[in-house]
């Protein structure tokens, strides 16, 4: 397995519709029923919520799944490689806008409005390189 699982998490404000984008979770989590959401505050003192979920290994490879293959084939390896960290996760963000509306697309790097931040944390073995492990993920989502 290429993974230990994954992770989904947005920021909405007050006059967000929050039962939408709490559905939009539960969706893109492939029916995960570890959705939480907590209220606080902003930096600037705002009313924020944070609604997200927690993923095991099956369904954060099923929800990768779920975006679309031409989002992947857009995003080169060598991207998806910048996008890992030293920890071994990669770090993804989709568009919260197109997500309501039932496509789940990767946001670009300069992409300037509302998105979803999802962290999947990579497995690998004794030996194995971590790289080799996430390149050997990305070919699987672009098949």
């Amino acid at each position: 397995m290429e993974m230990h699982g994954g992770s989904w998490r947005v920021h909405a404000s007050a006059v967000d519709d929050v039962k939408l984008i709490s559905k939009v979770i539960e969706n893109l989590s492939c029916g995960s029923k570890e959705i939480f959401v907590d209220k606080g505050k902003s930096s600037i003192g705002a009313m924020q919520i944070t609604i997200g979920t927690k993923m095991n290994r099956k369904a954060a490879l099923k929800s990768l799944k779920t975006v679309s293959k031409e989002s992947w084939r857009k995003l080169t390896e060598h991207r998806w490689m910048e996008k890992l960290d030293s920890e071994g996760n990669i770090h993804i963000r989709l568009e919260l806008s197109k997500l309501v509306l039932g496509k789940s697309e990767l946001a670009s790097d300069h992409y300037a409005k509302r998105v979803v931040k999802g962290k999947f944390k990579i497995a690998n073995f004794p030996g194995e390189e971590i790289e080799s492990v996430a390149r050997r993920l990305y070919g699987i989502l672009t098949e």
